[in-house]
């Protein structure tokens, strides 16, 4: 391991999930809010061809998904509470929600 510590993939996916969520956290603290979670025009027009040809996400449903897979909450965009301290950001946590 180049960072001298033995990491198994787990531990790997664990480190990016904190990573996520208290970047998220550090945003939303600075005014970030779920109005900001919107895809570029460029992304939501059809594609001429090839395989998602015509397909235009339909964001009004993949977001709530999203932040229901992420454990956060929908009407401020926040990282839930019990998200943060399960990783092990009881500060972000505290402070976000307090």
């Amino acid at each position: 391991a180049v960072t001298g510590r033995d990491l198994s993939p787990d531990d790997l996916l664990l480190t990016g999930e904190r990573v996520f969520n208290l970047k998220r956290a550090i945003a939303n603290r600075l005014g970030a809010t779920r109005d900001d979670d919107r895809l570029p025009p460029a992304l939501l027009k059809p594609l001429p061809e090839g395989g998602t040809e015509g397909h235009v996400p339909d964001m009004d449903t993949l977001l709530p998904e999203f932040y229901r897979q992420r454990g956060w909450d929908w009407q401020t965009g926040k990282p839930l509470f019990d998200k943060l301290v399960n990783l092990g950001l009881n500060g972000p946590a505290n402070e976000l929600w307090r």
